[in-house]
């Protein structure tokens, strides 16, 4: 992988092995020696962030833009994030705040 760094968004229910696809995605980039990051949309998003309509999604973006600026400034070329629920982050995928493409996988 050269060029432009590459992201992808795992999504599904609790307990649906997304944690273990992205297991086995860094076990990959990593055997190719290729650099990666690997981030839990949740915990960029859990707590309370007021209770307006869109604060978690919000609070979320405003979490990831610097994570994914670190792991880029880091030359990080791979990025893999994983979030509990399909369909969460509605018409703002997170490259709003993160400036990467994202493939959509479920």
């Amino acid at each position: 992988m050269q060029g432009e760094p590459q992201a992808a968004l795992i999504t599904g229910l609790f307990g649906t092995g997304k944690s273990s696809v992205v297991v086995e995605m860094a076990d990959v980039l990593e055997h190719h020696v290729l650099p990666y990051a690997v981030i839990d949309l949740d915990w960029l998003c859990w707590g309370w962030a007021g209770g307006a309509e869109g604060s978690e999604h919000r609070m979320m973006l405003a979490n990831l833009a610097p994570v994914m600026t670190n792991y880029l400034g880091a030359a990080t070329s791979s990025s893999l994030a994983r979030s509990r629920t399909t369909g969460r982050f509605g018409r703002s995928r997170p490259r709003s705040s993160a400036g990467s493409g994202w493939t959509d996988a479920e």
